[in-house]
């Protein structure tokens, strides 16, 4: 079983400064480290952050591994709105935006729930730094909807049918238990992660521009999902197994929210440029980084392939179902309507 172990943390906030010692953490490993010295520490714009255990120095801020994957596609044209596109690539381009801040909005939504109730100290303070930023995500996508389509971002939340919603649906109940918590953060969080990297160059740029931000700030949620599943792995046998179930949960619900190959509106963005992959593609390279950390710690598992019969491209789920009504009631704002600003 990992001990915790104590890791001294150096920041600055000038390439022409020297790194200063701004505090410490408690974690089990490196990359549970980093993310709570990254949520713990964050009342500067710092440019480098490090994490020293004994006399061994972590980099934070540049290094190259989850979940940034260098260069994906070309823009041989660019769209300043969804003027000159097909049908059926602004339809798909709509479903998906809504499919990603939705799915934002409930990880959000479970995050926060976690802030109280986790394992550690240094957990909790993650767990609010992450509901922050998939509630800020959801919030910029919210409003490429708005200005690009109209949408109204209270109607979004406040005014669908659970049943609309186009979230992971591995997130429509309640998170019973902290491996569940953990394969959410692990699987879905980097799922969506992984989808926003295939338009991290998209010819969309309304959305390009937006990309790059959340796709800085999702690092840290893979640091500190693959770090808790190395942690639950390397405990006991009661724990591993909660971790396997879970990763295996979400791992179904996540392969059925990618949707079944040769969708008309998944190939249209691609063919625009809007994606550099198709969804089966981007859920092959998920399950590439999955199983490379889980590999570490000796975890094998397998994906069965969802029944796509009725599959629905504007919910991206096969029949209908949604979101609990008890998480949506506490999710939406309607409930204190009174004390609306405007």
């Amino acid at each position: 079983m990992a001990r915790d172990q104590v890791y001294e943390v150096f920041a600055r906030k000038a390439h022409d400064e020297e790194l200063k010692h701004v505090g410490s953490v408690n974690a089990t490993d490196d990359e549970l480290a980093k993310a709570y010295a990254w949520t713990l520490y964050d009342e500067e714009n710092w440019i480098e952050m490090c994490v020293v255990p004994r006399n061994a120095v972590i980099p934070i801020t540049h290094e190259g591994r989850l979940p940034l994957w260098g260069m994906t596609t070309s823009t041989a044209r660019e769209f300043e709105s969804t003027e000159g596109m097909s049908d059926a690539c602004r339809e798909g381009l709509r479903n998906l935006l809504i499919a990603c801040a939705d799915t934002k909005l409930l990880l959000g939504y479970h995050y926060g729930e976690w802030t109280f109730g986790p394992p550690e100290l240094e957990a909790a303070i993650a767990c609010c730094s992450l509901s922050q930023s998939e509630l800020g995500h959801a919030r910029l996508l919210h409003a490429v909807l708005r200005n690009q389509f109209g949408d109204d971002s209270d109607a979004l939340v406040e005014q669908r049918p659970g049943t609309e919603f186009a979230n992971v649906s591995f997130l429509d109940h309640d998170i019973a238990d902290w491996a569940g918590f953990v394969a959410a953060n692990y699987v879905v969080d980097l799922a969506v992660t992984r989808l926003l990297h295939a338009m991290r160059d998209s010819s969309f740029k309304p959305l390009r521009v937006n990309v790059e931000k959340m796709l800085d700030e999702e690092r840290y949620h893979a640091h500190h999902g693959q770090g808790w599943f190395r942690t639950l792995c390397g405990k006991n046998d009661e724990c591993r197994a909660a971790a396997e179930k879970s990763l295996h949960d979400a791992l179904q619900a996540v392969a059925q929210w990618f949707g079944p190959a040769g969708d008309a509106q998944d190939e249209a963005l691609v063919a625009a440029g809007v994606k550099a992959k198709t969804n089966p593609e981007i859920l092959q390279n998920l399950l590439s980084d999955l199983s490379e950390t889980a590999g570490t710690v000796g975890v094998e598992f397998e994906t069965e392939t969802p029944a796509f019969d009725g599959w629905d491209p504007a919910t991206r789920r096969s029949g209908t179902s949604g979101p609990a009504e008890e998480i949506l009631h506490h999710l939406r704002g309607s409930k204190n309507a009174i004390f609306k600003l405007n």
